[in-house]
Order: C-alpha cells, then structure tokens, then sequence
C-alpha cells in the first residue's frame, strides 16, 4: 500500500462585484473613495460618463488598504483617463467620510478611457450641471463653487 495522502482545503469567497483578475492582483477596495474635478485651462471640468449607465460621474474611484486618498485619486484618474497628475487641491470629504473631493488642474497627456468603466467623457463649465449625474458629481460641483 502507498503513502497516505494529506488533503489541504482552503475556501474563500470572491467579491462579486470585482471579479476573479481584481480579486487575484489587487488589495481589497475600501469603502472610501475619491474623486476629482480636473479642470482645463478654460475652467471647465472633465466629467465621465459610466459604462453600462446614461450617468456621468467625476473621474475617481475607491481607494485600496493601505492607499491614501490622494494616492487612490492619482491612481484612479490614470486608470479610468490615462492623464498624469502631478498634484491635487483637497476640497474636503461628504458628511458620512465615504468620499474625498480633490480638484486639480495640474495634469498631463492624452485622454485615453478605460472602456470597461467610462464609456465617455466631455468638458463641462462647473455651473452646468448636466441632467444626469451622481449624487458624487453634484457634491463636487458644489464644492468647486464655495472654493
């Protein structure tokens, strides 16, 4: 008879919403995240319009264990854009800490959309606030307007 063979089981849930590659090459997001009024030289903000969604959103996203909110905002921004920031105005976070507002206007490269997230993207004046955005967008306009 041979040798006696040792079984090792280990069972671990993967987060629905991540998926197997995220689940496998990143650090867990946390629930808070950051996102970002870049502005252009004319003052206009670059707003983007969620995969899947007729929303727009501000470029951002959740920030990672052990990240910063400015690294996640940094991070995210080349991500979802591939524009390079080079550094980032702190206008505050919500009332429930979920979500950190940077502003900048001090970027880099080519607009070049990571299609599995924004789907599209334009340059807006602040005041013009489109029909459909995120509770986020809206908050972040206003504080682009008291600062």
């Amino acid at each position: 008879m041979g040798s006696p063979i040792s079984i090792l089981c280990i069972t671990t849930k993967i987060p629905r919403n991540n998926g197997w590659k995220r689940f496998m090459n990143e650090a867990k997001d946390t629930k808070v995240s950051s996102k970002v009024a870049i502005l252009d030289e004319d003052g206009k903000v670059l707003i983007v319009k969620i995969t899947g969604s007729e929303k727009f959103d501000a470029p951002g996203g959740h920030k990672k264990e052990g990240e910063t909110a400015e690294e996640a905002a940094i991070r995210e921004i080349k991500e979802e854009t591939g524009l390079e920031v080079k550094s980032l105005t702190d206008l505050g976070k919500n009332e429930e800490n979920t979500k950190h507002f940077f502003k900048t206007s001090d970027f880099s490269g080519t607009i070049e959309l990571q299609k599995e997230e924004v789907s599209d993207y334009k340059w807006i004046d602040p005041s013009d606030e489109p029909e459909k955005t995120t509770s986020a967008l809206k908050q972040l306009l206003s504080k682009l307007g008291k600062k």
